[in-house]
């Protein structure tokens, strides 16, 4: 039997460990982009949750705001209401006056025309 030849060995190996080390460095690679990824997504679901607080608090704003201006409304129609019937018992009260003021005078023409014959 031949003796084996150990002549293009040398570079099987060496092409060998290359390919070992690129490969463990594509892996090494593969798991920093997953945990950038992995940094990134949870940054954006940080922000999205703080976002999603700030609106559920201006939503709770709103509805108070909303609230306050309803009531607001309703008492305003309330007032008028009121300021109407205020209103007409004004103009009721003016020509009740009115009516006195005339009953007045004509009473005083005859007492004026009783002492004054």
């Amino acid at each position: 039997m031949d003796a084996p030849s150990f002549e293009g060995l040398s570079p099987i190996i060496a092409s060998g460990v290359a390919t070992f080390f690129v490969g463990l460095a594509a892996v090494n690679k593969w798991f920093d982009l997953q945990k950038n990824e992995t940094t990134q997504v949870a940054i954006i679901q940080a922000d999205r949750d703080d976002w999603k607080e700030k609106a559920e608090a201006f939503e709770i704003k709103a509805e108070q705001a909303w609230s306050t201006v309803n009531k607001l409304n309703a008492d305003l129609t309330e007032l008028k209401v009121s300021n109407a019937r205020m209103s007409e018992q004004l103009d009721t009260l003016r020509q009740r006056n009115g009516e006195l003021t005339q009953q007045i005078q004509e009473f005083m023409r005859s007492q004026n025309a009783r002492t004054n014959p």
